[in-house]
């Protein structure tokens, strides 16, 4: 139980240094997180956590119900303009803190399937950080970087045995949403586009709407629905 408190609570140091723009600090909560958690986590499980060998489906990662309320903040950073326009998919900038629901019990909170699920926002944490610090410096290895971390949130959600029981709907469309728009900066247009057909798919089917906060969700829905510059990864809006 100390370890899941410490790593609570430096996820929530992390986030709000990233939210004051302080991403040194942040990043220095981050790592010192991810070394509790490989603590926790058995060392024959990380190879599956951090190398996810494919993209999972759509429907394996719908889920409706979870004991992690996940809320994301706006974050401080300057972007180069140069680097971000044209991106198909528009950065989703939020940090996501953590907040364990009172249904969870005990039991629960020493869960390894739980601890997985730390473990993805933490990643995503991770790979947000990067990815801001990408688009500011127009560097694309740290973009690869931040890809990365997000394909190991991804990975350490699909590893639990019961992979959605303390998934939370906002991380799974915050991941696909940004590992989306480094797909398409790359220029990676089937990739690009899966990532848009999941995150509209998991939107329409999980009742995501009925979790998010107003202005998430919106986010989301013009992302699916309107913001489609290049004709070749275009959707049509919903009828």
């Amino acid at each position: 139980m100390d370890s899941i408190s410490q790593i609570l609570s430096l996820n929530s140091t992390a986030v709000s240094k990233m939210v004051a723009g302080q991403c040194k600090e942040s990043s220095m909560a981050l790592c010192e997180a991810t070394y509790v958690l490989r603590q926790i986590i058995s060392e024959g499980s990380m190879p599956e956590l951090l190398n996810p060998s494919s993209m999972p489906t759509a429907d394996q990662l719908l889920s409706t119900a979870s004991l992690v309320q996940v809320h994301g903040e706006a974050i401080a950073w300057d972007a180069n303009p140069s680097f971000v326009n044209g991106a198909m998919f528009p950065l989703f900038d939020r940090a996501l803190s953590i907040k364990i629901h009172d249904t969870a019990s005990a039991q629960d909170l020493l869960n390894l399937d739980f601890v997985r699920r730390l473990a993805a926002v933490v990643l995503y944490n991770k790979g947000l950080l990067c990815h801001c610090q990408a688009l500011q410096k127009g560097d694309s290895r740290e973009m690869y970087k931040a890809l990365s971390y997000y394909q190991a949130a991804m990975g350490s959600i699909l590893s639990a045995h019961d992979h959605l029981k303390y998934t939370a709907p906002i991380l799974v469309l915050a991941l696909l949403n940004n590992m989306g728009h480094i797909r398409c900066h790359h220029h990676d247009r089937d990739e690009a586009r899966t990532c848009l057909d999941m995150l509209r798919h998991i939107f329409d089917e999980s009742g995501a709407e009925e979790f998010l906060e107003e202005e998430d969700s919106l986010f989301f829905y013009f992302t699916i629905f309107t913001t489609c510059p290049n004709d070749a990864l275009a959707i049509a809006p919903a009828a």
